[in-house]
């Protein structure tokens, strides 16, 4: 049997529940678009790296191929290369805006030529070649598309930025709008359902209060509503103790009235008799 109270707190707990996974979806929309932005502003850093790590690192070939054997350049060398992998291995991951990525490839592309010919000109430089300056000089021209590609991307990311920070507001905006329309949805369903449950318990009391009146007008050929008895509720109850205590007043005025029957017909019965003997005596 679930009772008032318990129907009351099912629906207390509901109204917590949704509030409750309204305000999850919000803050895990909200944390995206923040994850998003950070990305952005993380990946402006970064990009703005791949241009100083380049020229580094065609530096440090140059140094390195006017003494190949020598192992602190080689090990410079490698250190700038491995830093350039290590930063296009994370832009992969993070550039997802469809301009950007158009640009960021050819940026790729083009740091990527400029790895090989330094590459190219280290394993000329090892077998005792010294006519290395034209991968230099190639190295070098290269680097200056580099440079451009990369203000472009720069560019290009912190439009993207701009747009979502302006997306980030907006849903903001909307965020708070469905909030408050979210809540007031809430209370207007609340408050139906407060005046239709109100109703509910209402409508049944002020048919037993008629009952009542009618039984103690003396009347007590009433019954009361099978919808009433049926209830699971203290409703129910209520009404099923009503019932009972009609039945058995009904019940005791029918014996009242059989006892009385009885004691009527017995004194009939009596003053019959007595009527019957001072008949049949003598008269002085």
């Amino acid at each position: 049997m679930k009772s008032i109270k318990t129907k009351l707190m099912f629906f207390f707990l509901l109204f917590l529940v949704i509030m409750s996974a309204l305000n999850v979806v919000q803050l895990v929309i909200h944390l995206n678009a923040q994850r998003e932005y950070k990305a952005v502003t993380d990946n402006l850093i970064t990009e703005s790296e791949v241009d100083s790590l380049t020229k580094d690192t065609i530096r440090a070939f140059y140094y390195l191929t006017q003494n190949i054997n020598n192992k602190d350049r080689l090990d410079e060398y490698n250190r700038l290369h491995g830093q350039l992998d290590a930063t296009f291995a994370r832009l992969d991951k993070t550039i997802t805006y469809k301009d950007s990525v158009v640009i960021y490839t050819g940026l790729k592309n083009t740091v990527d030529a400029v790895l090989q010919d330094c590459d190219a000109g280290i394993a000329k430089a090892s077998n005792g070649d010294l006519g290395v300056s034209s991968y230099f000089e190639d190295a070098n021209r290269k680097s200056v598309y580099v440079s451009e590609n990369t203000g472009s991307l720069i560019l290009k990311e912190l439009e993207y930025s701009k747009q979502l920070q302006k997306d980030i507001e907006q849903a903001q905006n909307t965020r708070l709008s469905i909030a408050i329309g979210s809540f007031i949805l809430i209370l207007i369903l609340c408050a139906v359902f407060l005046i239709s449950y109100l109703h509910s318990m209402i409508t049944p009391l002020t048919k037993l209060a008629k009952i009542s009146e009618t039984v103690s007008s003396g009347n007590i050929d009433v019954k009361v509503d099978k919808e009433l008895l049926d209830k699971d509720d203290e409703i129910g109850i209520l009404s099923n103790s009503f019932n009972k205590m009609i039945t058995s007043l009904r019940d005791n005025i029918n014996q009242l009235n059989e006892v009385n029957a009885a004691v009527i017909k017995v004194r009939e019965e009596l003053e019959q008799k007595t009527k019957d003997k001072n008949k049949a005596a003598p008269k002085k």
